[in-house]
């Protein structure tokens, strides 16, 4: 399912983030040219199998970057990932374990 409502946190449940940051990701194919499809991130290649949730983030200030972000599932686990737009580049701001 694919959505552009507003960024919701995700539900944590019964599991709890494992991960929340800032870390950089390679990005190795896109669907559609704009939905995330295969991801390498500390050295795992990770493939997209559903994209929940994206939504836009604008700069406050001027010299901030615009940001797609993406809430995605991959078998080990749910992502959320935000792309740069003023430089090519993407991060894992947060990972949940399945």
């Amino acid at each position: 399912m694919i959505s552009s409502n507003s960024r919701l946190p995700i539900s944590s449940g019964t599991h709890k983030p494992s991960h929340r940051g800032d870390e950089t990701v390679h990005m190795e194919a896109m669907r559609f040219g704009f939905f995330p499809q295969t991801f390498v991130w500390g050295g795992q290649r990770y493939q997209v199998q559903a994209v929940e949730q994206y939504w836009t983030i604008l700069p406050r200030r001027p010299w901030d970057a615009k940001q797609y972000c993406f809430r995605v599932h991959c078998a080990e686990g749910t992502f959320e990932l935000c792309q740069d737009v003023r430089h090519p580049t993407w991060h894992v701001d947060r990972f949940e374990r399945r």
